[in-house]
């Protein structure tokens, strides 16, 4: 239950408000709320105390990216692209995801293509894989089918490693519709 998650983590940040986990878990569970202006304010103080904070990057990436401020995210990633880009397939997902919206499926390929190389079982990759692949006019069984075998019931290891995604599996509807 995120709303309860939510709770007890404001809670925690009321008796810690320097506490970073608390900070990036509160920004998480907004972004997958859609809170996004909430998430990025969150996230302020953590990248202050320290502006390489993996985590908190990829988060503050993807509350500008939930916002639909693709302008800042792109300014953001261009300032911190070696710090985001330090093997995290969802910082080359995110990338690939606004190469797209901009009309660059080519390119935007590629870059899910390195997502891919970099965590072969990262199930959103395989998703906008598929997505780029439907937008060329391209067949994506291949890409469906991974995407489908890794979320229709996902190992706990997989949810662990994979928890920092706020919505891990969400389109295994629409990617079955296809199939």
């Amino acid at each position: 239950e995120p709303a309860l998650a939510l709770e007890k983590f404001e809670e925690a940040k009321r008796l810690e408000p320097d506490n970073v986990l608390v900070l990036e878990n509160i920004a998480r569970l907004n972004i997958h709320s859609k809170s996004c202006g909430k998430a990025s304010e969150e996230l302020k103080p953590v990248l202050k105390l320290n502006p390489y904070r993996q985590n908190a990057l990829v988060l503050m990436l993807k509350a500008f990216e939930c916002s639909g401020d693709l302008a800042e995210a792109e300014k953001f990633y261009t300032k911190n692209r070696r710090a985001l880009e330090a093997g995290d397939p969802q910082i080359l997902i995110t990338r690939g995801r606004w190469l797209l919206s901009k009309g660059r499926a080519e390119e935007a390929l590629k870059t899910i293509s390195k997502a891919i190389e970099t965590d072969a079982g990262y199930p959103e990759a395989y998703y906008w894989r598929w997505k780029i692949l439907i937008s060329m006019d391209q067949v994506a069984i291949a890409e469906s089918e991974k995407y489908l075998s890794i979320c229709q019931s996902p190992q706990p290891r997989v949810l662990r490693k994979y928890k920092k995604t706020p919505q891990l599996c969400a389109e295994v509807a629409a990617v079955r519709e296809y199939i």
